[in-house]
């Protein structure tokens, strides 16, 4: 057992890396000739070795960054990219696929190469390089180390990219088709398994010593405990309800040849879909530990294996079973049928499913439904805590490494012993700042989360710069009107920024002492000091530390797998079915090895590298099952030499299945297992199934259903062109030149591929055409698409390998697959991608025809099967009988052509409905005349159809025209089968379409006439003998005779001109206005249009319009809306006013209840202020907090109500007012002729002020209280550009309160006027408090108290509730008080909830034109009654000597002090 791991070990390994090592050699040739040229603008990516190693090749690379991402350390790579795949076309290139293998190869100067391998995690486009490059020349790859535990390799890689030891110059060569994961679990677990000796399953069996017996196969072995045998009952079919079948049968009823087997299998294939080949199989499965299955194509393998996990399951449900396949898709597949049977409890491991369902299968998402224990979660939490520290700690590093700054735990300990002072200086910070590090650690990681770090990438400067260009923003303004620091240069500073004193330049002291704070530094001075203590140091520590930093990530990692190993294993322990792939095996061995598990189903098994095999093959498992066809594909491989196809590889034979080896063994010296075989086959007509009875399965039998109808336009079902045209001479150095093609047999298949689309109902992917050559497959690909035939589906797999070798445009994969819905879907594809496929029709050509009798890939026996066992109702083959008739399985297959008389130099085809019309079709171009009556019957039903939509593109003004493409695919539909419809028309459904979308930004001008066409139209074709000119009449009709001559607005048509009523119902609009008495409401022109109102619409307008036909109301019609209109306008304005109260109060309630929490939550603002020079961003997210918690109150407002006065006003209440003013003005006989004067926008825009000076007067408190508490320069600066906004803010909110002012004065809204006086008291004395000396301001204060006091006075019911607040804002301005009252009293609250309590139906309006309900209000809320107050003589004049100077000149006088 060891020398096989070991020999399979070697071979594996060599060929995975043989190509790698050819191409790397190659690649460092050319950069050997490059070195001392400059990397050229444009270049050859694509390069091919003189062994035919194809891989791609990136000149000119740097090193842009280090991450450190979940794989450890990934390196930014930016290369010079060529043209082709600049901007985003990197991105459809194909190349720098999410994990392959890359080598970054570089050269020194001293000419010593070095090699590192990585891994691709993902690319970078030159668009998205270009704001680091500056130019769009350069894109990206990142990457990660293909065996990060190797500390070496890392070390030496960042010496080289970092050029610390020597300058070197680096490429990147990619290996397209090598995939990182697809090997290394496979060759790690086979050196796993040499290494520490354990033994696999079935080792005797599979490897025995030379000197050992034939063994026979054993049973399975099952615990001793269970003797119940297999219970067969669970195969029982649906539709058998005789419950006598119910048997338990033992080994001695399932062993092969017996006759309790004949009997059972009788049993089995009455009362269950099992055919008798199934049935035996299963018994013989059943009865073998160690068992192989052969099955041909169709014969339902997948099925069987369904059947055996249903039956053990039964047997041993607490132990689950292992499903594996080779491919992702196949598992799907094979899980997809397990579900479908009822076994739920299943998981896929893996994650390279492209099913969705499968999402909900994965171990991650199972995992979620386990809780783990105390002692689990404990081991959890300290590894992931262990596993964080280094990631952060490696993430610090590597942003040292980008920027050229130290670190903090490389500095610590050299600052420490040579700068104690600045040591000194960050450790103070660090244990005052505990807890603000760790917020540092969370959110800043530009930082580094370290206040050496965040000193030195200059934290300070840069949060401020955030700060300033933000600040604008924290007093509800945009960003666009500040003058951010950042347009000036960095020495200098923002005009309203402080500026700070810099100390001296660092002096040659012993100890590096320097005077003053380290965080007055400016950025010049610290670079200086960090130059200085990195030369210190010395130039490699940084890499180093990130080596072994990543060396104890790397361990950390491992256990923190290991300790999620137990609980995933806890997980599956759970479930019925494991499915994974080979390569799953071997990554999650050591998980499924704790599980004990006993039964392995593998399929796929012909298609398995035995290397792979070995992975299934657990030390517990005791029953195995293979099924499989090893007369089908072998295992890829990418090494010729070692291949079972050539004669040099027979001797190491790495493509040879573990099945392949055990039941068809090559050496006489290995021993033959037995095998059941599956004989029934569901897939090929009989015909194509005699191909295979003829060569390899003899034994194989026709299901009943696989008899089906012919191939339409057909003669034969199977047919063989055969042809002598010669192939291709392939060019050796062009692209793809090694690879062959066939013009002849490319035309003649497009054509015929066309015919068959034309005379057959195929469905996407129904016809499938096979080559062996990828130059045949890009041959048909370009002719197929640029000739419309049909759209073309390839699979990732022949994608890929076009794109590899340059048969396929990078760019040009995107278009594959296009137009879906227009033409049918015909699938392109290699031979060896088709395996496990079929089609209802396969087209295989062969290619090769040449002098030299080479055959190439068909000669092999296992390549012709799969090519000639896809079919089920046709198989039709173009190729040269005399070069294929030198390899015996195509000799025997052309013979069985030649006795049906299936073989010939000519297509033969007909008629489906004359089937006596038959021509000979033997090139290309004769297929256009061949007698296809199907096609030309639907072609002549076309014409009218096709006639109809040429008139209706016509149609260019209404929106919904693209009803009339959908309607006239129905009636073609409808009208032809489905057999005989012409492809053609979906060429004029997307013409149509096209047209649609200019038409529908019509549609706005016609309302509902959108929907009235669609309906009429329908109504037309039902009741129409011809359907489709009905609709197009009536669409002309609207075009022309309506919406032509017709206002849009005014609704103004001819007089004899149609209207179509909502009803349905249509009408001459002279009649309609006659019956309806138009004129009783309008003044009406000779034309019928509307010109104005009469004077008794008021008294009229509540008579109802209906149609003169039905009844129904016709208000909704655009001509009579207005009546309608006009109905409800007085109870809608009441109601408008109410909601606008409503509005009023909760905006007002929001803004006193936001004011009071602003009050009530400064004692915690002041308790988290932290005078820090670290605190300074936190502190200042503080302020903005607290500055931005009115704002969406005030947004609500200003939306409500519109814009700020310097902005262009909104249409949301002023316009709403104003309509208002207008319509009462019209119903004069309605309501009182007094023109409204409505307060709505006027308060609100008071709310707005008051929102405003909440957050000014916050604002001030904040930064009084900060400065006097942190003294830091950050600090310095966030008061100083707080101050200068509150200033701007504050004057530029009194010059707007003054246009408030004014409008109220002028609408005599004593109350507004009062209150919005007393508010800019409050403004100016904010602008006093900031130091702002300006004289008029101060006076207009006081003429403002002296007007309010008046106001006050003289109108008690409105203005007068405002007594208290008129004497704290007094107090307030004259300082002997430090902040205002609220002016919120119980008053206003009272004025305000009779606002919102507005009751309809009593609207007035007083004298002045002020809108209030009598229910609400006694009395008019804005201005109230006014009292004349008698003043005495002696006191008459006193009001206006407020002015000290002149009331102590009178006061002098009235004493005799002259």
């Amino acid at each position: 057992m060891a020398r096989m791991l070991d020999v399979q070990f070697r071979h594996l390994r060599y060929d995975i890396f043989e190509p790698v090592i050819d191409a790397c050699y190659h690649a460092s040739q050319q950069l050997r000739i490059a070195f001392k040229h400059p990397a050229p603008i444009d270049y050859e990516v694509r390069h091919c070795t003189v062994r035919g190693t194809q891989y791609s090749l990136f000149r000119d690379v740097r090193l842009e960054n280090l991450r450190f991402e979940e794989e450890g350390i990934h390196l930014r790579l930016s290369f010079a990219c060529p043209v082709q795949l600049r901007q985003r076309r990197i991105h459809t290139s194909g190349h720098f696929e999410n994990g392959m293998l890359m080598a970054l190869v570089g050269l020194d100067t001293e000419h010593t190469l070095s090699t590192t391998f990585c891994k691709i995690e993902t690319r970078q486009s030159t668009s998205s390089m270009e704001p680091i490059t500056g130019n769009h020349l350069r894109a990206s790859v990142v990457t990660s180390f293909a065996d990060p535990a190797d500390t070496d390799t890392v070390r030496q890689a960042l010496y080289g990219l970092k050029q610390i030891s020597r300058k070197e110059k680096f490429i990147l060569v990619e290996f397209p088709t090598v995939l990182v994961a697809g090997y290394h679990w496979i060759l790690k677990h086979l050196k796993y398994l040499d290494s520490t000796k354990t033994a696999t399953s079935f080792s005797d069996i599979i490897a025995p010593s030379s000197t050992q017996a034939k063994l026979p196969i054993p049973p399975p072995t099952y615990p001793a405990t269970d003797s119940s045998g297999f219970d067969l009952s669970v195969l029982r079919a649906p539709s058998y309800r005789d419950g006598s079948f119910a048997p338990k049968v033992g080994p001695d009823f399932l062993r092969a040849g017996s006759t309790e087997q004949k009997a059972l299998v009788e049993d089995i294939c009455s009362v269950t879909t099992l055919d008798q080949g199934q049935a035996t199989a299963l018994c013989e499965n059943l009865s073998r530990g160690l068992a192989f299955t052969q099955g041909p194509p169709g014969t339902g393998k997948t099925f069987l294996g369904v059947s055996l996990a249903k039956i053990i399951l039964q047997r041993m449900p607490e132990k689950p079973i292992i499903v594996a396949c080779m491919t992702n898709h196949a598992l799907d597949n094979f899980l997809a049928d397990l579900l479908a049977q009822g076994i739920s409890k299943v998981a896929r491991l893996g994650s390279g499913s492209k099913e969705d369902w499968t999402s909900k299968y994965t171990l991650k998402s199972l995992r979620k439904n386990f809780k783990n224990s105390c002692a689990e979660s404990t081991k959890i939490t300290k590894a992931y805590h262990r596993f964080r520290s280094l990631s952060e700690e490696g993430t610090r590093c590597c942003e040292s490494l980008n920027s050229h700054i130290p670190t903090w735990a490389t500095m610590r300990d050299h600052l420490k012993h040579n700068y104690w002072n600045v040591f000194h200086n960050f450790v103070t910070c660090l244990s005052r700042q505990e807890q603000q590090i760790e917020d540092i650690r969370k959110k800043r990681s530009a930082a580094g989360g370290s206040a050496f770090e965040y000193w030195c990438n200059g934290g300070d400067f840069a949060e401020w710069k955030e700060v300033w260009r933000d600040m604008k923003a924290w007093f509800g303004k945009t960003t666009a009107d500040s003058d951010s620091p950042d347009n000036s240069s960095e020495s200098e500073t923002s005009s309203t920024e402080p500026t700070t004193s810099q100390p001296e330049a660092p002096v040659d002291h012993p100890y590096g002492e320097f005077k003053g704070d380290a965080w007055a530094l400016s950025m010049d001075m610290r670079a200086a000091w960090i130059s200085r203590w990195k030369s210190e140091l010395g130039t490699s520590i940084g890499a180093d530390r990130l080596a072994e930093i990543q060396r104890r990530y790397i361990a950390a990692k491992e256990s923190k797998r290991e300790i999620h190993n137990a609980v995933d294993a806890r997980c599956l322990a759970d479930q019925e079915v494991i499915g994974m792939t080979t390569t799953g095996c071997a990554k999650y061995w050591s998980i499924l090895k704790s599980l004990d598990l006993q039964t392995l189903i593998c399929e796929e098994a012909g298609e398995i590298m035995e290397a792979q095999t070995i992975s299934t093959l657990l030390p517990s498992i005791g029953h195995a099952m293979f099924i499989g066809d090893p007369l089908q594909l072998r295992p890829q491989i990418n090494q010729p030499c070692l291949s079972l196809e050539t004669t040099y590889g027979r001797r190491y034979r790495l493509d040879e299945s573990l099945f392949e080896r055990m039941v068809l063994p090559q050496t006489q010296s290995t021993q033959s297992l037995p095998a059941s075989k599956l004989k029934l086959q569901r897939r090929m007509h009989p015909d194509v199934a005699d191909l295979m009875r003829a060569t390899l399965y003899p034994y194989l039998e026709d299901h009943p259903s696989t008899s089906r109808l012919p191939v339409a336009g057909m003669v034969h079902r199977t047919f063989w062109l055969d042809h002598k045209e010669r192939e291709d001479n392939p060019d050796p150095l062009a692209v793809g030149g090694r690879s062959y093609s066939n013009g002849f047999e490319c035309a003649m298949i497009c054509e015929l591929v066309r015919y068959l689309i034309n005379t057959n109902d195929f469905g996407s992917g129904d016809i499938t055409i096979l080559v062996p050559y990828n130059r045949q497959l890009s041959c048909l690909k370009d002719r197929l698409t640029r000739t419309r035939t049909c759209s073309i589906i390839l699979s990732d797999q022949d994608k890929e390998r076009l794109i590899d070798i340059g048969l396929l445009d990078e760019n040009e994969q995107q278009q594959i697959k296009s137009d879906v819905e227009i033409l049918p879907m015909v699938r392109l594809a290699t031979i060896d991608s088709f395996q496990g496929e079929e089609a209802k029709v396969i087209i295989l050509s062969t290619v090769r025809s040449n002098l030299q009798d080479r055959v190439g890939f068909l000669q092999t026996t296992n390549r012709i099967n799969v090519a000639c066992s896809r079919a089920r109702n046709g198989f039709y083959i173009v190729g040269n009988s005399t070069l294929l008739r030198t390899v015996d399985m195509w000799e025997s297959i052309i013979a069985n052509f030649q006795v049906k008389g299936r073989i010939g130099p000519s297509f033969l085809t007909h008629c489906s409905r004359h089937p006596h019309l038959v021509q000979a079709v033997s090139q290309p171009q004769q297929f256009q005349k061949s007698p296809l009556h199907a096609a030309h019957s639907a072609t002549l039903c076309m014409s009218a159809v096709t006639n109809a939509v040429g008139n209706a593109s016509n149609v260019k003004r209404i929106g919904s025209t693209a009803n009339v493409w959908v309607f006239v695919v129905n009636i073609w539909h409808a009208a032809i089968p489905a057999q005989n419809r012409a492809t053609t028309m979906a060429d004029h459904v997307l013409h149509a379409n096209i047209h649609a979308y200019e038409l529908v930004s019509m549609a706005r001008y016609v309302g509902n006439l959108a929907t009235l066409f669609v309906t009429h139209a329908y109504k037309a074709a039902s009741r129409h003998p011809a359907p489709i000119e009905a609709a197009l009449r009536f669409v002309h009709y609207l075009v022309t005779d309506y919406l032509a001559q017709s206002h849009c607005e005014t609704g103004e048509v001819p007089v004899e001109t149609k209207i179509f009523l909502p009803c349905g119902h249509d009408i001459n609009v002279a009649d309609l206005d006659s019956k309806l008495n138009i004129g009783e409401f309008f003044e009406l022109s000779v034309s019928g249009g509307i010109l104005a109102l009469k004077p008794s619409m008021a008294e009229t307008c509540t008579k109802s319009l209906q149609c003169p036909q039905c009844g129904a109301p016709c208000d909704d019609t655009l001509r009579y809306r207005h009546v309608r209109q006009f109905q409800v306008a007085p109870d809608a304005i009441d109601r408008l006013y109410k909601m606008f109260g409503w509005k009023m109060k909760m905006f007002a309630e929001r803004v006193h209840a936001t004011s009071k929490d602003l009050e009530n939550g400064f004692k915690w603002f002041c308790k988290h202020i932290e005078p820090s020079p670290l605190a300074g961003h936190r502190n200042a997210a503080l302020i903005k907090a607290r500055m931005l918690y009115i704002m969406p109150t005030q947004t609500m407002i200003t939306r409500f109500r519109g814009l700020p006065y310097s902005q262009q006003p909104d249409e949301v209440v002023r316009g709403t007012e104003e309509d208002i003013s207008h319509t009462v003005m019209l119903l004069g006989n309605t309501y009182t002729a007094v023109t409204p004067l409505l307060p709505f926008k006027c308060r609100l825009d008071l709310l707005y002020f008051y929102c405003r000076l909440t957050m000014l007067r916050e604002a001030t408190r904040m930064v009084d209280f900060v400065d006097q508490t942190d003294c830091s320069q950050y600090t310095k600066r966030l008061v100083a550009g707080l101050c200068d906004h509150i200033t701007e803010e504050v004057l530029e909110n009194v010059q707007e309160l003054q246009l408030l002012l004014d409008q109220s004065r002028s609408y005599k809204l004593k109350r507004l006027e009062t209150e919005a006086s007393l508010v800019k008291v409050c403004f100016v004395r904010l602008l006093k408090d900031a130091g702002v000396s300006h004289g008029m301001i101060g006076d207009d204060a006081c003429q403002l108290l002296l007007r309010v006091e008046k106001l006050v006075r003289t109108y008690p019911d409105s203005a007068g509730m405002f007594r208290s607040g008129y004497d704290s804002v007094k107090c307030y301005w004259e300082g002997s008080k430090t902040i205002a009252t609220d002016l919120w009293t119980t008053d206003t609250r009272k004025f305000w909830k009779q606002w919102g309590d507005y009751e309809v139906g009593f609207l007035v309006y007083c004298e002045l034109g002020h809108p209030y309900s009598q229910r609400s209000f006694p009395s008019c809320p804005e201005c109230g009654r006014k009292v004349e107050r008698k003043v005495p003589e002696s006191q008459a004049d006193y009001e206006r000597n407020l002015n000290r100077e002149e009331f102590l000149r009178v006061l002098n006088q009235s004493v005799g002090y002259h």
